[in-house]
């Protein structure tokens, strides 16, 4: 199950090698079932010598008087090198599940700080083309280190729990970098519309959308009011403009078609200008070689579906947008001549029976799993 999350489920798609700690997450349900909701997988940190060094701005009074105490054993937090760490290969939680990510990403830290006494830091990242910044790693107090310079990816670390409070609050203090990356930074956004917040939309997984305001938007749309739908328009076509990440667009564009043409049957001419004015040069696509399903233009399919429902068939002002690019021109025609498929409803794995007032988080099961090095990684019993 935890190989099914991971290949099928997570963006990367990838088991990760050397694999060293794997946990289940499970639920304990009222009706005496307990089944994996989503996985925690930790593995060998990337090679460093150290992964601190010694404070550019200088060490304050106060925190040098802990040092001369051995409140805070300076020498062995400067000596940590990637031996003394774990990296937070991947993470998922069913994303029907709400508010549950940072509840069980805290325990497996906790976990793994205990089946692993000689860890002193964990250490994870988050890549921006793939639409994450770390907003859960953020909200359980992360230190946050930075851009890479190669990857540009963000770079997060928990101390674990093998340290002590007054080393965590130096680590925090001396090391955490501001500002902290947002859901703006890379083109998300929030909608907010009215009082009964109707539509009001995060950075979220599309089909969660759909099934997330499947009552509102039933029925074509009737409980909607023209301001509410206006509003909704001119927020997508805002964020669309200004989004250069690939998810970002592809999350916005097919949330923009699903309510427009599939549910009010009704064009847009302010998003259908913002397409026509976009540069898709400057988006920043995610290697097809790892994201099997992106090697299209994000968006073709949606484009196509938007043109056969609400324009007969024929988009002539997008045709000539793309019509010095014979890849992209290529495949709006194949893409043309394919039947309109339905739009997808929930996931095969429903995790729609779970009810947030019914459950706690069991402790993780151990299920021994075959890493992509062909060998069984130590999975602790719990």
């Amino acid at each position: 199950m935890i190989r099914y999350f991971i290949l099928k489920k997570h963006y990367l798609g990838i088991f990760p090698k050397n694999s060293k700690y794997v946990y289940g997450i499970h639920l304990r349900r009222n009706d005496g079932q307990e089944p994996m909701v989503g996985c925690c997988i930790f593995g060998n940190a990337w090679a460093q010598d150290r992964i601190f060094k010694m404070p550019e701005q200088g060490i304050e009074d106060e925190d040098k008087i802990s040092i001369q105490k051995g409140k805070i054993n300076l020498d062995e937090l400067l000596n940590i090198s990637s031996k003394q760490a774990l990296n937070l290969q991947r993470f998922y939680v069913a994303p029907s599940i709400m508010n549950l990510e940072s509840t069980t990403l805290r325990r497996c830290i906790k976990q793994v700080s205990q089946d692993s006494p000689s860890t002193k830091v964990i250490t994870t990242y988050s890549w921006q083309m793939a639409g994450h910044v770390g907003t859960i790693y953020q909200s359980i107090n992360a230190v946050y280190l930075g851009q890479s310079r190669v990857t540009r990816m963000y770079k997060y670390i928990f101390p674990s729990d093998n340290l002590n409070e007054d080393t965590k609050r130096f680590i925090k203090k001396y090391y955490d970098v501001s500002p902290k990356p947002s859901a703006k930074d890379i083109g998300a956004f929030s909608i907010n519309m009215n009082d009964e917040n109707v539509l009001k939309i995060g950075f979220m997984d599309f089909s969660m959308f759909k099934k997330y305001y499947k009552d509102v938007l039933a029925d074509n749309g009737k409980k909607l009011s023209k301001k509410q739908i206006r509003s909704f328009e001119n927020r997508l076509e805002k964020t669309f403009r200004k989004s250069k990440n690939h998810k970002g667009i592809k999350t916005i564009f097919d949330m923009f078609v699903y309510v427009f043409a599939d549910v009010l049957h009704r064009r847009s001419p302010i998003m259908e200008k913002a397409i026509l004015d976009k540069d898709f040069s400057e988006v920043k696509h995610q290697p097809s070689a790892m994201y099997k399903t992106y090697k299209k233009w994000p968006i073709m399919d949606s484009v196509v579906r938007y043109v056969k429902i609400l324009l007969g068939g024929r988009w002539p002002e997008f045709e000539e947008k793309i019509s010095n690019n014979s890849f992209l021109f290529d495949l709006y025609r194949k893409t043309l001549k394919k039947p309109i498929k339905e739009p997808d409803e929930s996931s095969k794995e429903d995790f729609s029976f779970v009810d947030d007032t019914m459950f706690d988080v069991k402790h993780w099961i151990d299920e021994p799993e075959v890493g992509s090095n062909g060998e069984t990684p130590e999975v602790p019993m719990i």
